[in-house]
């Protein structure tokens, strides 16, 4: 049976409890990088947090790219009158499809990501293998709140804006992270917060006097969507699977390069920025 996540939630929002939050933590934990005694989330009977003891060895290694914000990040950050993030959980209990959601979004949950599909690619047939019996409830969460995540990532992507807000890719994820958290958790039309508006008034305040570009007459997210089924286009005549690509030793050229020199119509930087888009929705990945 179909579920229609979207009504069922608007009209009556279903909570699950510490049993499901503790299977879903246990991917997270069970995922073979981090020190069997040591699992980076702790469930209590109030939410899922990072445990302390990943605290302090998380605060030995500040300021290592992408520690930080992996370990210290949570949906709070990014809310405008939301809990304290300093004492807020990574997932409430209870907790909600839209909480659990926003904290599919975060660093932390990559390997969720990994195991069930990037937000848009929801693989069913490793969601249905997930657990025993007892896990029905778990499944049924993460099913909705991937639902959720892809009409909350379709809002974001109908905005466009982010590419257009700044060239830095950590921050264009910084930007992306807080559109979707409040989508899901405060249901505003992405681009309607202060700093997001004001952001895009500084970008077209300095594109005013440019010269346009005469690909501009084609609407951004079609062009956009066209580049990235070249490069996926390409892969495949190049007889590589998109979804598992190749490892190669470093100094070799792989198969990025081989199709930035099919594709010379495309600029240096439009190539890449497709490239990390498609890396980015999961429809280029490395092999396991």
């Amino acid at each position: 049976m179909e579920l229609n996540c979207a009504s069922v939630i608007a009209n009556s929002p279903r909570k699950y409890g510490i049993g499901e939050a503790r299977l879903i933590a246990a991917i997270v934990n069970g995922s073979g990088c981090f020190p069997d005694d040591s699992p980076p989330l702790d469930v209590r009977d109030d939410g899922v947090f990072v445990s302390e003891a990943t605290k302090e060895a998380v605060w030995c290694l500040r300021g290592a790219k992408g520690i930080d914000e992996a370990f210290y990040w949570n949906p709070a950050w990014e809310l405008e009158d939301g809990p304290s993030p300093l004492t807020a959980p990574l997932l409430p209990i209870p907790f909600t499809p839209r909480d659990l959601a926003a904290f599919l979004v975060g660093d932390i949950s990559q390997f969720i990501r990994e195991r069930f599909g990037q937000i848009g690619h929801l693989d069913e047939t490793r969601l249905s293998r997930f657990g025993a019996r007892d896990a029905a409830h778990a499944r049924r969460a993460l099913r909705e709140a991937y639902e959720l995540a892809a009409h909350a990532l379709a809002v974001v992507e109908r905005a466009e804006r982010f590419e257009e807000l700044t060239d830095d890719a950590d921050q264009r994820l910084a930007y992306w992270r807080r559109a979707m958290v409040r989508e899901l958790l405060e249901g505003s039309e992405v681009g309607r917060s202060a700093e997001l508006v004001a952001l895009q008034g500084q970008h077209q305040e300095l594109r005013r006097g440019k010269d346009a570009d005469p690909t501009d007459a084609q609407p951004r997210g079609s062009r956009q969507r066209q580049q990235e089924q070249d490069i996926l286009q390409a892969l495949r005549a190049l007889g590589y699977d998109p979804e598992s690509l190749p490892r190669l030793p470093a100094g070799t050229p792989g198969p990025k390069a081989e199709v930035r020199e099919r594709l010379p119509a495309m600029t240096a930087s439009v190539f890449k920025k497709a490239w990390d888009r498609l890396r980015g929705f999961g429809d280029i990945q490395d092999a396991d």
